[in-house]
């Protein structure tokens, strides 16, 4: 199981990378009213709309 989240932590990294991010960025997790759990990349710089959906896109949102 540990191997599985490193791959998948590199992966995200590669993916947040490309969406134009270069700096550190952590995942937000917010629990909804409705129940539903939303996930979206928190970066350290400052970033464009666009970069942040695409960073967004590597969650699967």
């Amino acid at each position: 199981m540990q191997e599985k989240q490193v791959t998948a932590d590199a992966d995200l990294a590669r993916c947040v990378a490309a969406a134009g991010i270069d700096g550190a960025f952590a995942v937000s997790t917010t629990l909804t009213e409705s129940g539903d759990i939303r996930q979206t990349v928190k970066a350290d710089e400052d970033v464009s709309p666009a970069q942040a959906a695409a960073a967004n896109k590597c969650l699967g949102a």
